[in-house]
């Protein structure tokens, strides 16, 4: 016997649901939980992303006034007298210029490492007499300018300005100062750098570097001073001869006005046994 299915039973589905039609189910119940969780979940992001600007404005006149309080250097400025100078003997001048330092602005020189000069500026622009005994080199001067009290509450800064500067001892300025008049011809009873005779080029070499007066004629150096042997002899001492006078350089050598016909000169000692004389 044939059982026709179609016919024997019928399939019914369920209706779908409309628009609008409101759930009563477990099922709805379930879905309108998911959805409130959702939303709520939602509500902080959202108040967040808005709580940024809020954020950002508050914050830029924070920065605005750290810029206005910030830091930064006072201005300085510095000159010097002079450049080259003899120890013991010249003492260099500054000249300090400074704005914005406020009152009772405090000055710092150092040289070689060492302060050499400590001054309390009671005016913008003061002058500043360094010690004659400096030490003996060539480098850079710093001069440090660190703001008063009221500058310093206010965000002021010290400054410093480095100068060179050399400072000779003096040997190396008689040296120096003999070494410039090279090529200056002789002439006899010579004491200028138109012309030399060997005593008068001595003299205005010790005048020139040391501001020291010696004898114009050769043969009174031979009393002058203190006798050094050949062998303590230095750079800067004298040397006597008969009837001629030099300046000894070390190494053996010498530079003087020689004779007639010669220029003021470099050259190797030539005196077999000349007497040396130190004046420094």
């Amino acid at each position: 016997m044939t059982i026709d299915v179609s016919k024997s039973a019928t399939v019914r589905s369920q209706p779908a649901l409309r628009a609008g039609t409101r759930l009563t189910t477990p099922l709805a119940v379930a879905v309108a939980t998911i959805l409130g969780a959702t939303v709520l979940a939602a509500a902080p992001a959202a108040n967040s992303s808005t709580a940024i600007p809020a954020a950002a404005t508050t914050a830029i006149p924070a920065k605005k006034a750290a810029k206005k309080r910030g830091t930064h250097k006072l201005r300085l400025k510095v000159r010097k007298s002079d450049t080259t100078v003899v120890k013991g003997h010249d003492r260099i001048t500054l000249r300090i210029k400074t704005k914005g330092a406020g009152k009772k602005a405090r000055v710092v020189v150092k040289w070689k490492g060492k302060k050499v000069a400590v001054r309390t500026m009671r005016a913008s622009v003061i002058k500043l007499r360094l010690p004659a005994k400096l030490r003996s080199g060539k480098g850079r001067l710093a001069v440090i300018v660190q703001p008063g009290k009221a500058a310093s509450a206010k965000g002021v800064r010290a400054n410093v300005k480095r100068v060179r500067i050399r400072v000779l001892t003096t040997r190396q300025a008689v040296v120096l100062a003999a070494k410039e008049q090279i090529g200056v011809p002789y002439r006899a009873a010579g004491s200028t750098p138109r012309g030399f005779d060997c005593s008068g080029f001595t003299k205005y070499v010790f005048k020139d570097a040391l501001e020291k007066n010696l004898p114009r004629t050769s043969s009174a150096y031979r009393s002058i001073g203190k006798r050094v042997s050949r062998s303590k002899a230095k750079p800067g001492d004298i040397i006597w001869s008969p009837g001629h006078v030099a300046i000894y350089l070390g190494g053996n050598k010498i530079i003087d006005a020689p004779r007639p016909g010669k220029t003021i000169q470099v050259r190797a000692m030539y005196q077999r046994s000349p007497v040396f004389v130190s004046v420094l």
